[in-house]
């Protein structure tokens, strides 16, 4: 089989009085050199602005590539180098990273996180098992938080413990989705691999 792996993605200007940006073009005719994944894949890209793509077929080969635009304002073409929010995509990875690192002995999920990394005095009992199941009572952002924080950005999960370091844990042990949890998780993962979060996922700790 063909695994597929679309990163969706790129919409500067949502705000623009411009009319939305229309589904990408229909799927070309097939022909002996189009990879017959290709219209499907296009097909599943349908009303994204601009989506990158990595294919990998069953015999180890390896396709990359990208359809429509990365900027709908500049009307910039997405091209498969161009860089994207992958948003929530990074909790997957932040979880990946955690199992990775116990696996090497780098990490117990069930140590106290303040004798792993330095944290903020209301988080020093929590878990790594409850930040990545979303049990730590670490809150999640509140209205109007995410688009601020999103636009914002970081280079390091310890930049973005200020918007919420102060804040009261909600009850323990029970599932409360919190994007500011996994803030947490990926800065207590840069002490326990001993880099920077980029660097650490790269090089599986």
């Amino acid at each position: 089989g063909i695994a597929a792996v679309l990163f969706g993605l790129a919409a500067n200007g949502c705000g623009s009085v411009e009319p939305p940006t229309p589904a990408l073009a229909p799927a070309p005719a097939a022909s002996p050199g189009t990879p017959v994944w290709l219209p499907v894949l296009q097909k599943a890209a349908e009303g994204y602005p601009g989506v990158a793509f990595a294919v990998a077929g069953p015999n180890g080969q390896m396709w990359t590539g990208a359809l429509g635009l990365a900027d709908t304002t500049s009307r910039t073409v997405m091209t498969a180098e161009t860089p994207v929010s992958v948003y929530s995509v990074s909790k997957t990875m932040t979880a990946a990273l955690a199992l990775k690192l116990v696996e090497q002995g780098k990490l117990d999920l069930d140590r106290p996180i303040r004798e792993i990394a330095a944290v903020p005095p209301a988080f020093a009992g929590l878990k790594m098992r409850e930040l990545l199941s979303h049990t730590a009572g670490v809150r999640h952002y509140r209205d109007g938080e995410w688009l601020p924080n999103a636009r914002k950005g970081c280079s390091r999960p310890e930049e973005g413990l200020a918007a919420f370091a102060s804040d009261p844990l909600g009850p323990r042990g029970v599932y409360r989705y919190s994007c500011f949890g996994y803030v947490l998780a990926g800065h207590v993962l840069e002490a326990a691999g001993g880099e920077g979060f980029g660097k650490v996922v790269t090089n599986g700790g």
